[in-house]
């Protein structure tokens, strides 16, 4: 998990436990940024494409050469697949620059989703809902036949549109497999979901770390933040005399 602390491994899971899947993500992804070095400190991460995002986030908490592990239910007959995706050979380019997109009289300036517009959506918003929202707030500009019109003046096909390229603008943003059914040969495609990898990794190491504090504090009477101080070499090796 890079360069945290075991310290900082359990105070992000307790901090994170309690929150939605978005504040998760914005609560690694701060985390994530402290390590990174080539990052602009004065740049705002609500102005990050979900793409970069969610590429930081794998690259932060899965480690080099890691396989994701996931389980997908296939949607013709329902038989679980048990799948292993390689995170970083998807899809990696994302840009914030606005497009036009025009279809027929309408004439749309958009920008990519960022992480601001996931930050301002409602946490019990439908999907209709949820979908209006992000359309406007990624719609810069819409007229029509010149005129300036509102995004909910837009019709299902210059909608459908702008969504396509949306899509374009940031494909790392919408993370997919191509799956196939062993059971009857189905194909589909299934959405990955990076925040939901990086907050088991993390939680995967805070549990071990609580399990290592807990077997060392009742075998030799340390304290959590002297266990938490040692090297993992020197924590192993008393686990070692420990265990059977």
């Amino acid at each position: 998990m890079n360069q945290l602390t075991p310290a900082t491994v359990l105070e992000l899971w307790e901090a994170g436990l309690a929150r939605t899947p978005a504040a998760r993500a914005d609560l690694l992804l701060a985390s994530a940024r402290a390590d990174r070095r080539d990052d602009d400190p004065s740049e705002e991460l609500a102005d990050w494409p979900v793409g970069r995002r969610d590429r930081a986030l794998l690259e932060h908490f899965c480690p080099p050469r890691a396989v994701l592990d996931a389980v997908a239910d296939c949607p013709a007959c329902g038989s679980s697949l048990d799948v292993a995706v390689d995170p970083r050979a998807l899809r990696a380019h994302s840009s914030a620059d606005a497009v036009t997109v025009e279809v027929g009289e309408d004439q749309v300036v958009v920008r990519a989703v960022t992480v601001g517009d996931l930050r301002s959506m409602p946490v019990d918003g439908s999907p209709e809902t949820l979908r209006s929202a992000l359309l406007e707030r990624c719609v810069v500009r819409a007229t029509r036949a010149g005129k300036q019109i509102s995004p909910r003046e837009l019709p299902a096909a210059t909608v459908d549109r702008i969504e396509s390229t949306l899509d374009e603008l940031d494909p790392a943003g919408d993370l997919e497999v191509v799956l196939t059914c062993g059971d009857c040969g189905e194909t589909w495609a299934e959405s990955l979901d990076p925040v939901r990898f990086a907050w088991a990794a993390l939680e995967t190491s805070a549990r071990r770390l609580a399990t290592d504090v807990h077997t060392l504090a009742r075998a030799y009477g340390w304290t959590e933040h002297d266990i938490l101080a040692m090297s993992e070499f020197r924590r192993h090796l008393y686990l070692s005399a420990v265990e059977p």
